[in-house]
């Protein structure tokens, strides 16, 4: 990592953050991404807590990239995965926990207008199920925050070297490409009435077609971020090879359906900006309150992917892949009917009417 004038970047950096959130730099630095981004030529790390809570890449120049780590983003994400594992460890509500979960952030995120953020304060206590529980991380949810945030920053890097067509990226293209034939002909019946929809993806994808692209790039991000993971993990704690594969797979598992509904969320909230901070006279956007078809579909065929290549990397056989999958299902968090609840126009617009008139 050698990067020339790097005060006057972080300038420019800074000046295209002022116009698009509430931000604050942080002094904070991630050990282990800095280790990674050391390998890395002419890409930095930018670290900030901001209001959006997102990560995002800022290209410079045309060959200098900034990725901005939202410390925020990270925080939410910690949270998320104690008041899941909050839930299944006391038998609770998991879709209701998260849910109360959400309106903890949303009143964190509207900060500055008293009247929404006390609304949702009062239905986050109203709905909380873990008031009298013991709320802490523990190893586990260290290790697969730690194992999430590599994770996250190899896609970012991912998508770097697919825009300049790196030499590094290309058989993961290639790879990807090859297998979407066996992903179309391939009975996925188990997915219901998802199953027409990935189908349809795939050849979207094969063609080049509607959404395709962009999906395509967010799987082969995936694949090359999971396969990193994976080597940095093991280069660096020296573990068993197969425990390795287990927890960087089920990191992947809840990172992709947080950041899933995180996004969806909180993009549905963006929308009513405006009407919220100016007063403006409320009206239903055009959002899906259905779950988001391209996520659905990136979710489920990058896992098929994933999953194939890992088999064949690492020589894994059947006892292995049943293994992995059991774990993967104690993993598995259903966003649907959260999503379909916070992110639901009529919600949006109804919550905003009763906050203005309760305070």
């Amino acid at each position: 990592m050698i990067i020339e004038n790097r005060s006057d970047i972080y300038y420019r950096v800074k000046e295209s953050l002022n116009s698009e959130c509430r931000y604050k730099e942080s002094s904070k630095k991630e050990y282990f991404l800095e280790l990674i981004l050391n390998r890395i030529e002419k890409t930095d790390i930018f670290y900030i807590e901001s209001w959006k809570a997102k990560n995002s890449i800022k290209l410079l120049d045309g060959n200098i990239a900034i990725i901005v780590w939202d410390i925020n983003f990270w925080k939410y994400y910690e949270e998320y995965l104690i008041q899941v594992d909050i839930c299944k460890s006391y038998d609770k509500n998991i879709t209701q926990g998260v849910i109360s979960f959400m309106f903890s952030f949303l009143s964190k995120k509207y900060d500055d207008i008293y009247e929404l953020s006390s609304f949702f304060k009062q239905i986050n206590t109203e709905y909380s199920i873990n008031d009298q529980l013991q709320r802490e991380s523990n190893k586990y949810i260290n290790d697969i925050v730690l194992l999430s945030k590599i994770f996250a920053l190899y896609h970012e890097i991912g998508h770097l070297k697919q825009m300049e067509n790196n030499n590094e990226i290309i058989p993961y293209k290639n790879l990807v490409l090859d297998l979407f034939d066996p992903i179309k002909d391939s009975r996925l019946s188990y997915l219901k009435e998802w199953e027409y929809l990935i189908k349809e993806t795939a050849f979207d994808i094969v063609t080049g077609k509607k959404n395709g692209k962009y999906i395509l790039e967010e799987i082969i991000a995936d694949l090359y971020a999971i396969v990193q993971t994976i080597k940095f993990y093991q280069e660096i704690f020296k573990e068993e090879m197969f425990q390795i594969i287990i927890n960087c797979l089920q990191s992947y598992e809840y990172i992709s359906g947080f950041q899933h509904m995180f996004s969806t969320i909180s993009s549905a909230w963006e929308n009513h900006n405006f009407e919220i901070k100016f007063g403006l006279p409320l009206k239903q956007h055009s959002h899906d309150n259905y779950v988001n078809q391209l996520a659905i579909s990136r979710n489920e065929i990058g896992g098929h992917i994933i999953l194939f290549v890992l088999k064949t990397i690492y020589h894994l056989n059947e006892v292995d892949m049943t293994k992995i999958l059991d774990d993967l299902d104690k993993c598995y968090v259903n966003q649907t009917d959260i999503i379909n609840c916070l992110a639901n126009e009529q919600f949006i617009c109804t919550a905003i009417q009763e906050a203005n008139m309760k305070y």
